[in-house]
């Protein structure tokens, strides 16, 4: 549609300053633009009342992604017709999934591009149009991202629409577009960080995705299952991520832009207590340990500080410190992580 050249009035200029401002600004997790900006869209087009909605196929039929600003029986008129086309587009003037070039983020007049007893005879005409508003004039926008659809935005009134709204129309698509295409991308990345939790909780495996510095962004349930039973799962990750080799762990890193490194760290079998208590003993008999150290050790595989070590044996913690100098003195290691990681990779002789 060609606009014929206009100035808009500052009242008009204002309404359309206060919509882009809107879809410029994203503060934490707003509601979706378009549901915000459609009931300040019905008195700038000086419209009966504007809307907004998508559709898309499913599994059952179509379905009616969002609308906003519709008349209730509009919108329930609408689930039911989509609902009921599961094999074929519903009757449009556009195509549903990847409109035409040239019916993109244009604004058009539907009952001015397609002659009227077409329109009429249409399915969605006889289902939707004419049972809810009737024969009134529409004008609208197909907000969309390359190919790609995003929302239907626009007005119906029963007046012709006239230049001075396709001017306010037009002036929005540029902003408009740009926030809803950036919340589908949005949505996409919560959808598949849901999807990642989703299959990390399918598999039997026990599987951890976290960050280097230890911040667990999902731990499937089989990892969940296992933290009471085995007491060596975090300690073991958290010295795998020190970037010690530990027996039965495996890590794969993570990286996408703007976010921190994060590994997906996968466990083997789970090491019963029984299993470490046997550990601890062929260290023992190896580096020639006290039962105290013995004890301290264990502690020391586990993450514990001198303080928290200290108060569970009940001393002092400049005992602690001795123990921890003395085991690695033993073990032939300069720290704490070197220790651990030693612990974990001793063989049996």
């Amino acid at each position: 549609m060609v606009l014929e050249a206009m100035r808009l009035g500052n009242r008009d200029q204002r309404g359309i300053d206060e919509i882009t401002e809107i879809a410029r600004t994203i503060e934490g997790r707003p509601r979706p633009v378009l549901e915000e900006v459609v009931p300040r869209l019905t008195p700038l087009l000086s419209a009966d009342f504007a809307s907004a909605y998508r559709a898309s196929p499913g599994a059952c039929g179509w379905h009616l992604d969002f609308a906003y600003g519709m008349p209730g029986r509009m919108k329930s008129l609408m689930v039911d017709f989509f609902a009921g086309t599961p094999s074929r587009r519903p009757f449009f003037t556009f195509d549903l999934l990847s409109p035409e070039p040239d019916q993109r983020n244009v604004v058009r007049r539907p009952n001015l591009n397609v002659p009227e007893r077409t329109f009429r005879s249409s399915p969605y005409w006889a289902r939707v149009i004419e049972p809810s508003i009737g024969p009134l004039d529409h004008m609208r926008v197909l907000l969309c991202d390359g190919p790609t659809l995003l929302a239907w935005v626009g007005g119906v009134r029963r007046d012709r629409f006239t230049s001075r709204e396709a001017k306010i129309l037009a002036s929005l698509v540029g902003p408009l577009r740009t926030r809803v295409a950036l919340e589908q991308r949005l949505l996409r990345a919560d959808l598949l960080e849901k999807g990642i939790a989703a299959a990390l909780d399918l598999t039997a495996e026990t599987m951890v995705l976290c960050t280097r510095d230890g911040r667990v962004a999902h731990a499937s349930l089989a990892a969940r299952a296992r933290v009471d039973s085995d007491p060596t799962l975090w300690p073991r990750l958290r010295a795998s991520l020190r970037g010690l080799v530990v027996p039965g762990v495996t890590m794969s890193s993570v990286r996408v832009a703007g976010l921190p490194e994060h590994v997906l760290v996968s466990f083997g079998v789970p090491l019963a207590a029984a299993d470490f208590g046997t550990r601890v003993r062929i260290v023992r008999g190896q580096w020639r340990l006290t039962e105290r150290q013995s004890q301290v050790l264990g502690r020391v595989v586990h993450g514990d500080s001198n303080k928290q070590i200290a108060e569970r044996f009940r001393c002092a913690e400049n005992t602690v410190e001795v123990h921890v100098s003395a085991l690695l003195r033993k073990a032939g290691v300069q720290s704490r992580a070197a220790l651990a990681a030693r612990f974990w990779t001793v063989v049996d002789n």
